[in-house]
């Protein structure tokens, strides 16, 4: 399962490392896994939570560069 697996990714962040950068994609295809992600996150303590939070950097993407202004999809983005 994928949101195990991002799971022991997060875990392995645990200790004196720099930020870790992750990059989450919007739109409705991922709201699955991270509704999965969240729910296994709950069951980390709040000191498991808190170390997670002090290394957290994230980034989200939600513009996919090339689909056209006309697409039908939600994911579009203008000339720039």
């Amino acid at each position: 399962m994928l949101a195990a697996h991002l799971e022991r990714h997060l875990r392995s962040w645990q200790g004196p490392h720099p930020l870790k950068p992750l990059g989450l994609a919007t739109g409705r295809t991922m709201e699955p896994l991270y509704r999965t992600l969240v729910e296994r996150l709950l069951a980390w303590s709040a000191d498991e939570l808190e170390a997670l939070r002090a290394r957290w950097c994230s980034f989200n993407l939600d513009e996919y560069l090339g689909l056209s202004a006309d697409d039908r999809s939600e994911e579009h983005t203008s000339e720039l």
